[in-house]
């Protein structure tokens, strides 16, 4: 009995695949629409009727029957062939314009009621095939629970893609570089299939074998589904060589029925083969083999003579004028063969020189972490023709003559224009009319629409930086060279929907960029060539932000699409004056209705972004006597923040991250006298398990703050530019060379309109970060705000949380600095600490001027690990003797930063005089990451000692009097 539950869960889960899919902008558009209906709920009841309905009398209804004859198909162009053919004697970077469309994909249209049958199908039966397709599958592989048989992710119906591509390519070239350790020749061979999943037919009958079906099921309906889409597109070129159905591409259960159509093949060709490595991602085959000889001659014929003696499982075929390929064995695979053009074999002997195979394993893993390091806008190449050309040599690649061709390189255009945008997000950035004209140049003649699935983020790239014009002039350029697309003989008859669909791709890809900022979707409408429905393309970008279909992270802050701001409205969340907007604006909450139905936010939604969300909602609704975060409970206080958090993320996720994340009380300081809280302290721990650290590599910045961006900060706002940004980019690079645990830097350093972007490199380098946030001001109020953003994993899942606190004392420079201004200084009622609890090690984190306040800096006396002083302050001298009797007094290591002009940032042990300091520094232009290891285990060691028997060992200076020894023992946990 199929429920509407389960519709739900099937629909969350193809939402989900959609939402990370970047190639069919067609079904993203279609499910935006679906579900801009407000009767979602009863399309799902009636879905699930129909199909008891179905399951039950074995006969199609007409509600089910009408969606099946509503099948069609999307056309996207495969591949161009020039009408002159290839001139071998010129090789020119010109782009001819004498080209044709001679390859076409044709995608599955459907109802997405289909696409929910589809992916429920996978849910629950598809799952069942698992054992027989294997480990060796890396493509549409399903994420099961091994206990459950189920797929374990509430919001992923397949692996992620790049993980599991990334994993199927790096097994194998570390099995290759494992035989060649071993002393042993090794042989890399790379297979394409040809035409993959119109080359599929699917004998359900088998399919059902396999699946034990005796009854009727989704199976069956997936068959019809199959042979619906086989009748259309089979009048012509696609036509199924056995009258078996063909594999819809586009339809998700396509890719699970693939890996099982396969499997058998794949164990042929292993049992052939006998690799050391053998994996297969979707089409693409790669095998690794060793102690073979060199091969030898023609490829196709040695591969036959070696492995495929007997034509089994691949067999030679011959063309018209004799061209061979490899071809599949047996009727079950008829009419699936080997892309010649795409047949590789790398061979190594051992004994020869590794540089080729490190060279290649060298590259991919450049190209895999091409976004790992923020982009250094001093080292990224400034040329986009530096980076969207590839050249092919036949020799040596320092001989001009060696050139054998000249190719536009997709992968190195998206990562140029992937990295400008990401530049761009931090800062609101201004037309480059350089890396303009090179776009120009670049998408032109042939480029212009071969390189389509680029289109959207080139509209993306000329929105964010606000070029406007180069925009009308792009999209301009695209209608007529669409209008005026050619196609070869044999498609004629599908020229007329190439040009339809073609056309309707760039308005897609056109409404998802102009989602960033809908506003001047006016501007598009009143181009010449616009050719679309004025209130349909303006609805189309409303239901790409109210499904949430939208690309997440072009924005500056993710969690914005979970409000009324994002989903309610056409306002802009482009980074210009953002974080001001949304203090000020009535739009900036949640959207409850969203909230309550999680079904429809498709991905998952980290415990950062909503960190940063309350963040933003403390400091909006901050008034006087307010405690910013914490609010009073009888005789204590309770940290609204994070409750608010964790019931947030519980909601939104269906996972409770109080496994992971708790606060509770550490001790208060009550007034006797007035009858009021003046100290209150939280623990804040932040478990994992088995990754506590003896260690911890600090990494201590030397970063100028200057001091004019501070009265900025103070009288207006923060100063954001491109020379600050880089300075930034280059702190964050370096703290990633120097593989830091923590990076500390200055008090007032970090606009709070970056929190969100470091947290989000907390939560992907499990790095953690201590700083200040520069002064900002809201309701008049001036806010200091310290922020500790420590990184973790919840199950599979990487986080990061954020853990900020309002300044108690504001020093006397500072306050009249403020004052003279005429803003307010925030007065809590109280003075709020965090003990901290990270990775086994226990520690706090005071704010410059906190630290003179003797009561304030010894309230976790025999607790800490390490005490964490951020500052910007004149005075070393006097903070100076503050941080190395911190270090004595509390017995602990004590790390502060300071701005490099005035110095003094340092890490203190306590140690005897001439081993306390052994980072010390001052000054330098530049901005520097000093790393030094901090030994945990080493000083808990010492401190479980009582004192008599500290005189021994010379290690560290001795604890001093009434230090709790039993607490040593019990930090971190």
């Amino acid at each position: 009995m199929i429920s509407k539950e389960h519709i739900v869960e099937a629909y969350s889960k193809l939402k989900a695949y959609i939402y990370y899919d970047n190639f069919n902008l067609y079904l993203r558009k279609q499910l935006s629409d679906f579900e801009s209906n407000n009767n979602t709920d009863k399309l799902f009841q009636e879905l699930a009727d129909d199909l008891n309905d179905y399951l039950d009398k074995s006969k199609l209804n007409p509600s089910l029957k009408s969606k099946i004859d509503g099948i069609s198909y999307f056309i996207i162009p495969k591949s161009f062939k020039s009408k002159k053919g290839s001139d071998t004697l010129l090789i020119s970077n010109k782009d001819s314009k004498n080209y044709k469309i001679d390859k076409i994909t044709q995608l599955f249209k459907g109802s997405i009621q289909l696409h929910i049958i589809s992916t429920l199908w996978i849910i629950t039966e598809g799952v069942k095939l698992q054992s027989k397709i294997g480990k060796d599958n890396y493509g549409y592989h399903l994420p099961i629970n091994k206990s459950t048989n189920k797929i374990e992710s509430e919001k992923l119906l397949f692996t992620k893609y790049f993980d599991k591509y990334q994993e199927w390519r790096d097994k194998g070239i570390k099995a290759a570089k494992q035989q060649i350790d071993e002393q042993n020749n090794v042989l890399l061979i790379s297979l394409d299939i040809k035409n993959f999943f119109h080359s599929c037919s699917i004998n359900f009958e088998e399919l059902k074998k396999d699946l034990k079906n005796e009854n009727r099921s989704l199976t069956d309906l997936i068959q019809i589904i199959c042979e619906k889409y086989t009748d259309i597109i089979g009048t012509n070129h696609s036509k199924s060589n056995n009258n078996l159905p063909l594999l819809p591409i586009g339809l998700v259960s396509s890719g699970v029925i693939a890996n099982w159509f396969l499997s058998d093949f794949d164990k042929k060709l292993k049992e052939k083969t006998t690799p050391v490595y053998y994996g297969r991602y979707v089409d693409d085959i790669f095998i690794v083999v060793s102690n073979v000889d060199e091969p030898k001659n023609d490829i196709i014929e040695w591969l036959k003579n070696k492995y495929f003696y007997d034509d089994n499982p691949l067999k030679i075929t011959n063309e018209k004028e004799e061209v061979k390929y490899l071809s599949f064995s047996g009727s079950k695979y008829e009419g699936l063969k080997i892309q010649s053009d795409k047949l590789k074999l790398y061979y190594f002997n051992h004994e020869w020189p590794h540089a080729m195979l490190n060279k290649f394993q060298k590259t991919l893993e450049e190209n895999s972490s091409a976004f790992w390091f923020l982009p250094d806008e001093e080292e990224m190449k400034d040329s986009l023709d530096d980076e969207a050309y590839d050249l092919k040599y036949e020799d040596t690649i320092n001989k001009f003559r060696s050139i054998s061709e000249i190719k536009a390189s997709k992968y190195g255009a998206s990562v140029f224009l992937a990295k400008k945008i990401k530049l761009a997000i931090l800062h609101n950035s201004i037309p480059d009319d350089k890396i303009t004209f090179q776009v120009f140049r670049f998408f032109k003649g042939n480029s212009l629409l071969s390189l389509f699935n680029m289109w959207e983020k080139v509209f993306t790239y000329l929105i964010v930086t606000n070029d406007l014009k180069s925009l009308h002039i792009l999209y301009s350029k695209i209608l007529l060279k669409i209008e005026r697309v050619e196609v070869i003989k044999s498609l004629e008859i599908y020229k007329e929907k190439i040009i339809s669909d073609f056309t309707d791709y760039v308005n897609i890809a056109l409404e998802l960029a102009l989602t960033l900022n809908p506003i001047i979707a006016d501007s598009i409408i009143e181009n010449k060539n616009f050719n679309f429905n004025k209130e349909e393309f303006f609805k189309s970008i409303s239901n790409f932000r109210k499904s949430l279909l939208t690309r997440h992270h072009y924005l500056v802050y993710p969690f914005l699409v979970l409000t009324d701001y994002y989903t309610e409205t056409y306002k802009t969340v482009l980074s210009n004056g953002l974080f001001e907007k949304l203090l000020n604006d009535e739009d900036f909450i949640l959207n409850k209705k969203l909230i309550d139905t999680r079904w429809k936010i498709p991905r998952w939604i980290y415990l950062q972004e909503i960190n940063f969300f309350y963040i933003l909602q403390g400091i909006k609704k901050y008034k006087i006597n307010d405690s910013l975060f914490y609010s009073k409970r009888e005789d204590s206080f309770i940290n609204d923040y994070f409750v608010q958090s964790e019931n947030l993320y519980f909601k939104v996720n269906n996972k409770k991250i109080s496994q992971s994340i708790k606060s509770t009380k550490y001790k208060q300081y009550n007034d006797k006298t007035s009858n009021t809280v003046r100290i209150y302290s939280d623990t804040i721990s932040v478990l994992e398990k088995n990754n506590n650290l003896d260690k911890i590599k600090i990494g201590l910045s030397n970063f100028k703050i200057i001091y004019s961006e501070i009265e900025k900060a103070i009288t207006d706002k923060s100063r954001i530019f491109k020379e600050k940004r880089i300075r930034h980019i280059k702190l964050l690079n370096q703290a990633e060379e120097e593989k830091v645990d923590l990076l500390i830097s200055p008090e007032t350093c970090v606009p709070i309109d970056w929190l969100y972007s470091y947290s989000d490199e907390s939560k992907r380098k499990n790095r953690a970060f201590i700083f200040g946030l520069e002064h900002f001001t809201h309701n008049n109020y001036c806010f200091n705000i310290s922020i500790c953003i420590l990184p973790f994993e919840y199950g599979k899942t990487k986080d990061s949380m954020i853990i900020p606190r309002l300044k108690n004392h504001y020093s006397p420079l500072e306050s009249k600095g403020i004052l003279t201004y005429a803003k307010l200084i925030p007065e809590p009622i109280t003075d709020i600490y965090h003990l901290i609890k990270w990775r086994g090690i226990q520690f706090s984190l005071y704010n410059c001027y906190e630290l003179t306040d003797i009561l304030h800096r010894s309230i976790f006396r025999s607790e800490l690990d390490i005490m964490f002083a951020i500052e910007y302050n004149r005075d070393i001298n006097y903070f100076s003797n503050i941080a190395e009797s911190v270090s004595r007094d509390l017995h602990c290591y004590f790390v502060q930063a300071n701005t490099s002009d005035y110095g003094d940032s340092r890490i203190i042990e306590p140690r005897e005089t001439a081993r306390m300091n052994p980072v010390r520094v001052k000054g330098g232009q530049n901005n520097v990451v000093l790393k030094y290891e901090i030994n945990i285990q080493e000083l808990r060691n010492f401190q479980s000692k009582r004192l008599p028997y500290q005189l021994d060992d010379k290690t560290f200076k001795t604890t001093p009097p009434d230090f709790e020894h039993d607490k040593v023992k019990d930090r971190g946990s």
